[in-house]
């Protein structure tokens, strides 16, 4: 963070976000002018499921995640939140409370922008509407999927491989090796994520490893064969 103070970044930060892409050069300025930052230490809570909204937020440093816990206490994650992600439209534009649980994974810095702000900025210049609708068709794409992956009668590999997969396309970096999953993953956080055991990932990603579909060590996912990956979550 401490490269990233000035009102310049500010303008930057919205300008590289796909939620301000059809704005003019205005009403970037004003939103970054109301714009302000909020830091937030490794396991501080960022938004509580229930709450009403008070703006928007961008992630600019650090990692977070979002997730639900059901009726019976099971914790479903969402996703990680990374540096250029953008939450709160939803509550901000409706009024209705917030659905899900952020906390921060990692020490993190956001780009908060106060919710009367936000809406008067979608007053003057109804394009800012546009980015946030192409936004929520990406979203609507991702919970069908992950409303699918998540029913009883699909197998526990499956869920794993669609949860790296989908890891793949928001965090993968292709190189020499392989496609590099840019983010930690511990096996308890796999098992959060796909909603299994431990002992269950454990077993898995050894079998993945030792069939070349993915390398795994200390955290750090390089998935080799992605159509085989594939493979694995249509089974």
């Amino acid at each position: 963070m401490s490269n990233i103070t000035t009102a310049a970044d500010k303008i930057a930060i919205l300008q590289q976000a796909d939620w301000y892409r059809y704005l003019p050069v205005v009403a970037i300025e004003q939103l970054a002018k109301a714009a302000r930052w909020k830091h937030y230490p490794k396991g501080g809570l960022i938004q509580t499921k229930g709450s009403g909204s008070i703006g928007v937020l961008g992630f600019v440093t650090g990692r977070a995640r979002s997730s639900y816990t059901t009726r019976e206490g099971q914790e479903i994650v969402l996703s990680d939140l990374e540096p250029g992600l953008w939450i709160g439209e939803l509550s901000t534009e409706s009024g209705e409370p917030h659905t899900q649980d952020v906390f921060a994974k990692e020490d993190t810095t956001v780009l908060f922008i106060p919710k009367a702000d936000f809406l008067r900025a979608g007053e003057q210049w109804p394009e800012l509407y546009h980015g946030l609708f192409n936004e929520l068709v990406k979203r609507s794409r991702l919970l069908h999927d992950l409303v699918h992956v998540s029913h009883q009668g699909i197998p526990q590999k499956a869920k794993l491989a669609f949860r790296l997969l989908t890891l793949l396309d928001i965090h993968g970096v292709d190189s020499a090796d392989g496609t590099h999953i840019n983010i930690k993953l511990t096996q308890e956080e796999l098992a959060s994520l796909s909603g299994g055991s431990r002992q269950f990932v454990n077993q898995t990603i050894k079998a993945w490893v030792e069939s070349g579909i993915l390398n795994y060590n200390r955290g750090q996912i390089v998935v080799l064969d992605r159509q085989a990956l594939k493979q694995e979550a249509n089974n």
